[in-house]
């Protein structure tokens, strides 16, 4: 019984880790926040798929096949040595994209997640590069995802919460992170756009 139960927990993080991927979140996020109802729902739903191509879909690509050439660990990237060239992909990539959506007069509150998506993976990139501090992306996503939403779609939305909590108790287990380091990425996800979603819309 004691034998089995580290490894049933082992299981159950890996399943969460890999669920509520950024990859993942962040492609539901876009689609979440383009769906907003309006008048520019149409063309929300447009710069949802470009956002999520930029900042899901081609990082993704990248990174597996760096991994399996041997460039890095995996599509997670969980040595914080190897993550420079990753966060690089995903910081470029992400800023053609919000460039875009600037230049073209995008609906304000998909140009704002944009932003703030650049914001925060410069930040990360910054404490995990030049603080050589690997601090948690998946956190990070997950609670700056709970924020958007409840900034977008009211107060009852705050019910995410909780997955914000297993994603940040996966990332402990599976010795990924340490607890500090998904309190920092917590943090910061719940700053950036608490302070620069609201200023867009």
């Amino acid at each position: 019984m004691t034998t089995d139960s580290p490894t049933a927990a082992r299981r159950l993080a890996k399943a969460v880790t890999e669920v509520l991927s950024p990859y993942v979140v962040l492609a539901v996020l876009a689609f979440t926040a383009g769906a907003l109802p309006g008048p520019q729902r149409a063309e929300s739903l447009w710069w949802a798929a470009a956002l999520t191509l930029g900042s899901c879909v081609i990082p993704y690509i990248a990174i597996v096949r760096g991994a399996r050439r041997g460039r890095w660990d995996g599509h997670h990237v969980n040595d914080r040595a190897g993550r420079l060239i990753p966060l690089v992909i995903i910081t470029v990539s992400i800023i053609v994209v919000t460039v875009a959506m600037g230049v073209t007069g995008a609906p304000a509150h998909m140009f704002a997640l944009g932003l703030g998506e650049v914001v925060l993976i410069v930040v990360l990139g910054l404490i995990t590069v030049l603080g050589k501090w690997k601090v948690s992306v998946h956190a990070a996503v997950g609670a700056a995802t709970v924020v958007i939403v409840v900034v977008l779609y009211g107060a009852v939305w705050h019910l995410l919460w909780p997955l914000v909590v297993l994603l940040g108790w996966s990332r402990v287990e599976l010795e990924d992170h340490t607890l500090a380091q998904v309190l920092v990425g917590t943090a910061l996800g719940i700053a950036f756009p608490a302070v620069l979603y609201p200023l867009m819309l």
